[in-house]
């Protein structure tokens, strides 16, 4: 989820924007994803959301103070409570970006609750600092102890080898990246890059895209595709899918 244009044609004005959880949206997980360069939303969890966050990678939010990083602010006085678990993730600023906790509110609906674990960012730059770090949120009564949800299936990752996880593997493609994606994952390592205005260079012609590799494949499988493969909970055809999605999902 990467460069949200700014001062492009929303009608609203200037909207560089990330990732928003919408109100009442509830049991969310995002897990190893990229969020780069944008301004806000970083994420942003309207009121009465319920969100996991794990192993995800922040890079170049906005210079806009807390607003632009983990946002849980209830500015319509709703009083709806935030639920959030905000575990393992790596909050990289950019040269542009506030130097400031990862994780924001104000005002916070008096129920939120929120669980931190194992984060990094510009607040918290080692595992040996204190947890709360991460945050400008007082901690007493909004921090819980114990994850208020039962834990993602993926296995959890310390923030450090999340964020070359994430790198390794983000994008549609990571075996075989278009341009545009390589470029965003270069900006990310390289501390490079920036909010944008508008597509790269603004020349290219409306509706132009990165080229991307095709393929052509003849799938030939059993009649029984359709049933369950052997010592296994998918079936044949599931089993080919997975194995066709492995050699473009897996960049390492």
């Amino acid at each position: 989820m990467a460069e949200g244009l700014d001062d492009s044609i929303h009608p609203k004005g200037k909207h560089s924007k990330g990732l928003l959880i919408g109100d009442g949206s509830r049991r969310i997980t995002v897990i190893r994803s990229l969020i780069a360069n944008n301004i806000e939303r970083n994420p942003y969890l309207k009121p009465g959301a319920s969100l996991e966050f794990i192993n995800n990678v922040v890079y170049g939010w906005g210079p806009r103070g807390g607003w632009s990083l983990c946002n849980i602010s209830d500015t319509g006085g709703t009083g709806e409570a935030v639920r959030l678990s905000l575990i393992g993730n790596y909050y990289k600023p950019g040269p542009w970006s506030y130097q400031g906790p990862a994780l924001y509110g104000s005002p916070i609906a008096p129920g939120t609750r929120i669980f931190v674990h194992g984060n990094i960012g510009p607040t918290r730059a080692s595992q040996g600092e204190p947890e709360w770090s991460i945050s400008s949120i007082p901690e007493v009564p909004y921090r819980t102890l114990s994850n208020p949800f039962q834990r993602a299936r993926r296995t959890v990752l310390p923030a450090e080898r999340a964020y070359e996880r994430v790198l390794a593997n983000a994008g549609s493609r990571p075996r075989r990246r278009a341009r545009t994606d390589s470029r965003i994952i270069s900006d990310v390592r390289n501390g490079s890059g920036g909010i944008r205005d508008c597509i790269v260079g603004c020349t290219r012609a409306i509706g132009e895209v990165d080229e991307l590799p095709t393929t052509s494949t003849l799938i030939k499988l059993p009649p029984q595709a359709d049933q369950l493969a052997v010592d296994s909970q998918y079936t044949i055809l599931e089993r080919w899918l997975h194995e066709r999605a492995r050699e473009v999902e897996e960049g390492g």
